[in-house]
């Protein structure tokens, strides 16, 4: 993730991502491309956010968390916020795709992702 890109419309996107130089390293690349972000390294902290932050317009997540299932919550916050949701992960097997897919994820990308790819992906699945 080396480019820089700017977003036609500001979100305010929940991050769910448990290796700590990836949460780091996304979190300044999607705030440098204007969004609002709210990083979280695991589904405990996640559910904590989405419960501190009103408005939630986005979830970017993981799918292998230290204390859940990654879809599991990523359906879990679709489902509370009425939101887009992305896995980003390193799982990237046609049943991971598959799974994503069958439980209503919105995109499933792969890591390592450009931030143009992710924050084209971000304003495409975007409301309004």
């Amino acid at each position: 993730m080396t480019k820089s890109a700017k977003p036609s419309r500001r979100l305010k996107i929940l991050l769910i991502e448990d290796h700590a130089d990836t949460l780091e390293t996304v979190t300044l690349l999607l705030r440098r491309s204007g969004h609002e972000v709210f990083p979280t390294a695991c589904c405990a902290e996640a559910r904590t956010a989405a419960d501190s932050h009103a408005g939630i317009e986005a979830v970017v997540g993981d799918l292998g968390l230290p204390d859940g299932d990654g879809v599991d919550l990523l359906v879990e916050l679709k489902r509370r916020f009425g939101c887009p949701t992305i896995a980003l992960t390193a799982y990237g097997m046609e049943a991971d795709v598959k799974r994503c897919a069958a439980a209503g994820i919105d995109r499933h990308l792969l890591k390592p992702i450009g931030v143009v790819e992710l924050t084209a992906a971000l304003q495409a699945l975007a409301p309004g």
